[in-house]
């Protein structure tokens, strides 16, 4: 959101969840309490990072997470990154491994619980 580009590449070295989603999909804010909780919980061993689609600038975006108390990394997405990771529908989630595979993916608002088992199936022992 300062408009300097991120890979995802940089997050490499323990999982990540991706998430995808718009100030305007009320799914994707239903989702944002989980999502932070997933953040605050296993920061130790799990990346959180929000990807915003078709949000507005970022400062429409950073009054929302001020608003909603969103702390993890917050991206403004594009149609590459929607190409690239075959975003269809938003909220979508994608679970990444720490060697970069993706490992699990969720077209609906996940939830601890989802995300937590598919984490403990990695077998991280920080988690």
């Amino acid at each position: 959101m300062q408009g300097r580009p991120v890979a995802l590449e940089s997050f490499r070295g323990h999982p990540l969840l991706v998430n995808f989603w718009g100030i305007w999909c009320l799914p994707c804010r239903a989702e944002l309490p989980e999502l932070e909780r997933l953040a605050a919980e296993c920061s130790g061993c799990l990346a959180v990072v929000g990807v915003t689609l078709g949000s507005g600038s970022a400062s429409d975006i950073g009054a929302f997470a001020a608003a909603h108390a969103i702390r993890y990394p917050l991206l403004i997405g594009d149609a590459r990154i929607m190409a690239d990771y075959h975003v269809e529908t938003i909220p979508f989630s994608i679970l990444i491994d720490a060697r970069g595979r993706e490992v699990a993916s969720w077209d609906v608002a996940i939830s601890l619980k989802t995300v937590g088992s598919a984490v403990d199936a990695l077998g991280d022992p920080r988690c």
